[in-house]
């Protein structure tokens, strides 16, 4: 367990010295092309890519060749792999199709998994002009590169949202839109939760004003207080659409559902470092929307993300959407505190964040190796 857990620590501390290390050279060489592609891309190289995404598929071959036992999703997708059960996930099973083809194992699976999600990260990590090494830190010391181990139809879900989000709020032509449009639906064919990127389009196009918040935030905490009839209605609505979504939405909200939240402790205390970047955004909008580019853009975002993670005290479900909104809510915090001139407080706050993610994912790793063996 301890060699397991100091292993995964020192692969996201080497990946965190490598993105530091090319970001300080970017900004030493390309100074002068501030603002420009050249100047983004080259945080990080192609090559820094795929060794980042290599490391982190060692930790998958390493979980995987010294766990003590079988996690139950990875059973769920054993059963999937060998075809005694078809998955509900159109792309995962098309994945399984092609590593058959192949003649790859269930292993092969779990490593393709891992290195193309970490891919699609890092590149979206690449391309976003606002994300800095803060971002990608913070985003190691979650349960967002972990879950390529367990999760694999969220996982590419939650990797399409990271790219989604840098296209959608960093990127205005119509060739950005489109390729986020596809992002959505691909990361739909994966997992239902990618459903939640449809109406944040919308919301992210239309014109942003202080009334406009303050309306969002007024539903957002009626439907707060209302979530379990809200969802039931929403289960009903969706059925003529996608009978699959409509009947999982009722069964997670019906009465008897052993989905019940974690405990409502531990359920806030996950979500602390999200609920700190949304409050704090809103209390300093007046102050830095006219300083931070899409301002108003992130701050809706983020909060969505905040909001579903509160509202996984219902439902433990709910909160597999924070993997989609870590790493925006993250580059967000980033330009927030870039914009701290207090030195103290700039530390007090990232260092609150940081601990709190810290907690809950270590306290994850040792539940994983103490209660169930491992991955």
């Amino acid at each position: 367990m301890y060699l397991a857990i100091g292993l995964y620590t020192l692969i996201w501390l080497v990946c965190s010295l490598i993105v530091m290390y090319q970001y300080q050279m970017r900004n030493s060489r390309y100074a002068k092309y501030i603002g420009s592609d050249l100047y983004t891309k080259n945080k990080l190289s192609i090559m820094a890519v795929l060794v980042i995404s290599m490391l982190f598929t060692f930790f998958n071959v390493y979980a995987t060749r010294t766990s003590m036992a079988t996690g139950g999703d990875r059973l769920n997708y054993i059963v999937n792999f060998n075809g005694m059960r078809a998955s509900p996930s159109i792309m995962l099973t098309a994945i399984m199709q092609m590593i058959h083809y192949f003649n790859g194992t269930i292993e092969s699976l779990y490593y393709f998994t891992t290195f193309v999600c970490v891919i699609i990260t890092m590149l979206a990590y690449r391309w976003s002009k606002d994300a800095t090494p803060q971002s990608f830190v913070l985003l190691c010391v979650t349960q967002y590169f972990l879950t390529t181990l367990t999760a694999l139809k969220q996982c590419y879900a939650s990797a399409l949202a990271v790219l989604f989000f840098v296209l959608i709020l960093e990127y205005r032509s119509r060739k950005t839109d489109i390729l986020a449009i596809i992002c959505i639906a691909i990361a739909i064919l994966f997992h239902t939760t990618g459903v939640v990127l449809i109406p944040l389009v919308i919301i992210v196009k239309v014109p942003t004003k202080r009334l406009n918040l303050v309306i969002y935030a007024i539903a957002l905490i009626l439907i707060a207080f209302f979530f379990e009839p809200f969802m039931k209605f929403t289960g009903r609505l969706v059925m003529p659409l996608s009978s699959g979504l409509g009947n999982k939405i009722l069964a997670y909200f019906s009465e008897g559902s052993e989905l019940g939240s974690d405990g409502i402790a531990m359920s806030f205390i996950k979500g602390l470092p999200y609920y700190f970047i949304t409050f704090y955004g809103i209390i300093k909008r007046e102050t830095l929307k006219d300083r931070i580019a899409n301002y108003d853009n992130y701050l809706l975002v983020v909060g969505t993300g905040a909001f579903l993670y509160f509202v996984s005290l219902y439902n433990v479900w709910l909160g597999r959407f924070v993997y989609l909104f870590g790493f925006v809510s993250f580059v967000f915090f980033g330009l927030l505190m870039k914009e701290l001139n207090l030195r103290g407080n700039r530390i007090i706050y990232k260092s609150f964040v940081f601990s709190c993610l810290t907690v809950v994912t270590y306290r994850f790793l040792y539940l994983i190796y103490t209660l169930w063996g491992g991955f």
